[in-house]
């Protein structure tokens, strides 16, 4: 990096970058499950399991909205859990940073603009690169890296569409 760019160029973009990172880029937020299986079109009285379930809220939520019976398990290995239940899957969805750039995005007491900043110019670039140039795109990830430990994918979450093995 030429350190040129570093100390006399980002410094009289940098508010217009910043400007640029606060534009929304539109994640889909956890409805993103619900729309998933709608499509499905699976009947009533059907039957679910919520591997990694957490607190169990998704898995109520889908009990309560699809009229599913829901098991909810929070394994520590996912794919040995769906595997051990006799099931397989036949697709898997990683949000990627879509979810936390929705909580971001949606909460009152977020923890900083940063995190957010940086999951945009990691999910979009271009979009970045085109407006500012690749030198500053990279200066303002950097500025941002170190608040995206769970936006790089370390924590991603998965949405899997299992059946019956």
């Amino acid at each position: 990096m030429d350190l040129d760019i570093f100390y006399r160029h980002y410094p009289a973009v940098e508010a217009d970058v910043q400007a640029a990172l606060d534009e929304s880029l539109s994640p889909r937020g956890p409805d993103l499950l619900y729309d998933l299986v709608a499509a499905l079109a699976l009947p009533p009285g059907a039957r679910a399991l919520d591997v990694g379930c957490g607190d169990g809220s998704h898995t109520t939520r889908l009990a309560a909205r699809f009229g599913f019976t829901v098991t909810g398990l929070d394994p520590a290995n996912t794919e040995a859990a769906i595997a051990a239940a006799g099931l397989r899957v036949d697709q898997r969805i990683e949000p990627g940073s879509e979810w936390g750039e929705y909580a971001e995005e949606h909460s009152a007491n977020a923890p900083g603009r940063k995190l957010l900043h940086a999951a945009r110019l990691l999910r979009d670039p271009e979009h970045y690169v085109q407006r500012f140039g690749r030198a500053t795109y990279d200066i303002a990830l950097g500025d941002c890296l170190w608040h995206v430990y769970r936006m790089l994918g370390k924590l991603t979450p998965r949405v899997y569409v299992l059946s019956v093995a």
